[in-house]
C-alpha cells in the first residue's frame, strides 16, 4: 500500500488532512467529481514542478499557500474507466505503490492539499 508521504532529497512533506485511499472533491470544480488521494508527492507546492503544464503546483494554484503539501490524486471517473465499477481504493493504491498506474491507464494529478475538500460519508459514488 502506498505511503502518505514519499521521500524528498532533504526532507519529507506529508499530507496533514488526507490519507492515502481517502476520497475528496476539488474545491474549484462545480461538477461534483471526486478524486482518490493516492499519497503525498513529498514536496511543497512551490517545489513541485509539473512538466505537463510547465509550472510548479504553486504557480498553477496561486490562491493556495505555496507551502502546501502536494497530494497525488486520480479522478474516480478515470479509475472507473480504467478498472470498471468493481475497483477498491486498495486496488488503486497497490497499482500506485508498484508504479503501475500508467500501465493501467490511470492518470495522476498534483493538487495543493488545501484545494481538496473531504467527501462526506454516504457521498461516495
Amino acid at each position: 500500500m502506498a505511503n502518505d508521504t514519499m521521500q524528498n532529497d532533504d526532507e519529507t512533506v506529508g499530507l496533514r488532512y488526507f490519507k492515502a485511499g481517502q476520497r475528496a472533491h476539488d474545491r474549484e470544480s462545480e461538477d461534483g467529481s471526486q478524486v482518490l488521494v493516492l499519497g503525498a508527492k513529498g514536496t511543497t507546492a512551490e517545489e513541485c514542478y509539473v512538466a505537463a503544464i510547465e509550472q510548479t503546483v504553486a504557480e498553477a494554484n496561486p490562491e493556495y499557500p505555496a507551502s502546501d503539501a502536494v497530494a497525488d490524486v486520480a479522478f474516480v471517473e478515470g479509475i472507473e474507466d480504467a478498472l470498471g465499477l468493481g475497483w477498491s481504493a486498495d486496488d488503486v493504491l497497490e497499482l500506485y505503490a508498484n508504479d503501475e498506474l500508467d500501465r493501467a491507464r490511470i492518470r495522476r494529478y498534483a493538487y495543493p492539499e488545501n484545494r481538496l475538500a473531504p467527501v462526506e460519508s454516504g457521498e461516495e459514488a
